[in-house]
């Protein structure tokens, strides 16, 4: 049995690639630990698995609608971590906010995260390849580069990976 925690990359696209020290950098991207709650217990639901390897998991599903000409349908879809965390870029800062409070409230659930790093994504032989930097370096690159940042895609940054982490027995 495997117990885990479940992260995702957040990628934050510039309009245009810029060079940097000799690097061509694509995008910024940061990489998020997520730490799910109980709320009434305050104890840490953790994810599980029997495989030899982890794997993505939803924490419930909703009811969605769609309307065709003839017939209105229901189905249950998946949601997931990443569902509940907004990353944007703001006036040179990253802002992280939970957001789809009401589905957590319902559920009695809370989230907490960290980042556990900052990444640049450098174009090497029309690849993109994410190399870790420290904070100072992916908050100097975003400062000297914020209008670059700024573009629909930033206002929520796409989710780009899905990671586990390992809990210790």
């Amino acid at each position: 049995m495997i117990f885990y925690r479940i992260g995702y990359d957040k990628i934050f696209i510039l309009n245009k690639a810029i060079r940097n020290n000799n690097e061509i950098i694509e995008a910024l991207s940061i990489k998020i630990k997520f730490k799910l709650f109980n709320k009434s217990t305050n104890k840490e639901i953790i994810f599980e698995s029997s495989l030899d390897k982890t794997e993505e998991k939803s924490i419930g599903k909703i009811r969605t609608t769609f309307i065709t000409s003839k017939n209105t349908y229901h189905s249950l879809k998946d949601i997931y971590l990443c569902e509940f965390v907004k990353c944007s870029i703001k006036n040179s800062d990253l802002k992280i906010e939970i957001i789809n409070e009401e589905f957590l409230d319902k559920n009695n659930f809370r989230i907490e995260y960290e980042i556990v790093n900052y990444q640049k994504e450098t174009l090497e032989n029309n690849i993109l390849i994410p190399k870790v930097i420290t904070k100072k370096e992916f908050y100097d690159i975003l400062n000297k580069n914020i209008k670059n940042f700024n573009n629909l895609d930033n206002e929520n940054a796409q989710t780009s990976g899905f990671y586990t982490y390992p809990i210790e027995s």
